[in-house]
């Protein structure tokens, strides 16, 4: 299973670990897609309630710092991040839905 935004927040939060690993377990030793799908659900899917926290988090990342305008930089630099490479490919995606030039 390639890394997903189901696995993302145990990047920001260990106490999804024991869930997260369960899950992952489930599907590689069972084949069992329904434990990734309910943390997708649980700790990665942003509901109505979690709208105004994506929104503060897009505004941080848009304003905090500059970004490079090359898109092959991004591309650069985000492979570039060995220790962590899941979390680093979601933050571009959300920098670069942020991003407006």
């Amino acid at each position: 299973m390639a890394p997903s935004p189901a696995y993302l927040p145990g990047g920001y939060y260990n106490g999804y670990w024991p869930r997260l690993a369960e899950a992952f377990s489930a599907y590689v030793n069972e084949r069992d897609a329904e434990p990734p799908v309910e943390a997708y659900e649980d700790f990665g899917a942003v509901d109505a309630a979690g709208d105004n926290g994506y929104s503060v988090y897009t505004a941080v990342q848009c304003r905090d710092a500059a970004w490079p305008r090359d898109w092959r930089q991004w591309l650069k630099d985000t492979w570039e991040v060995e220790e962590a490479p899941a979390p680093a490919r979601g933050s571009t995606l959300h920098g670069l839905l942020g991003f407006r030039g």
